[in-house]
């Protein structure tokens, strides 16, 4: 437990954040159109293609290549 808490303080100094693990999903916050936002990755996600409002869920996810 201590080296997985370890590993999670590591990775939230960079501005991410764990969102899930069943998922292994990654979230950090990013600027869409001059607006706050939410980038979100998951495992088997090639790339970082996703976007949410910092006021909605993961579910409301929208495509980068679109803002």
């Amino acid at each position: 437990v201590a080296q997985w808490q370890g590993l999670v303080e590591e990775l939230e100094i960079t501005g991410a954040r764990i969102a899930s693990l069943d998922l292994g999903r990654l979230e950090w916050y990013g600027i869409v159109d001059d607006t706050l936002a939410i980038y979100s990755w998951m495992i088997g996600e090639q790339d970082i293609e996703w976007y949410h409002d910092v006021h909605c869920s993961f579910q409301t996810r929208k495509p980068l290549i679109e803002a």
